[in-house]
């Protein structure tokens, strides 16, 4: 599947479904889950109740309709740190494969032909776009993948 990228805010997307990449230990406050937080705190209550609750997986899918947007959070990586920077890589890429398969299987089954989302597992997560990008045409045969880049850059690697 082409993957189409849009300069502009995720939380802007015109797309019902927009996904992006959390942790397995509970932590939702860095990085594009911090403007979710702020913007569909339903979001992040319905991550946090399900690590409560059973805990977190890896290539977990969490759907969360906040109204304007259907919010997946997509258990991507076991732990966060701060130090991507360096080249600490805490995306996992079998768990971020997982993730796009779950939401590839529920497009087919509701009918959702396109999802919106951030350059997942790249920030914070250290992970690489070229993997990651090609996990997802490999992965996305239900949806159109709409990247949005808030300054309009894709990630190196």
């Amino acid at each position: 599947m082409t993957i189409e990228i849009r300069h502009g805010s995720l939380l802007d997307a015109r797309e019902r479904h927009i996904l992006h990449g959390c942790n397995a230990s509970g932590g939702f406050g860095r990085g594009v889950a911090e403007q979710i937080k702020a913007a569909y705190p339903a979001a992040c209550e319905a991550y946090r109740a399900e690590h409560r609750a059973r805990g977190l997986r890896l290539g977990q899918t969490i759907f969360v309709d906040c109204g304007r947007h259907v919010v997946v959070n997509c258990i991507t990586q076991g732990r966060y740190g701060h130090d991507a920077a360096v080249g600490t890589v805490y995306v996992d890429y079998d768990a971020v494969r997982l993730a796009f398969r779950s939401v590839d299987d529920r497009a087919r089954r509701e009918g959702f032909s396109v999802v919106a989302l951030p350059f997942i597992g790249t920030g914070y997560a250290g992970g690489s776009w070229a993997r990651i990008s090609a996990i997802l045409r490999e992965e996305a045969r239900w949806f159109v993948p709409v990247v949005y880049s808030q300054d309009g850059r894709v990630p190196r690697g």
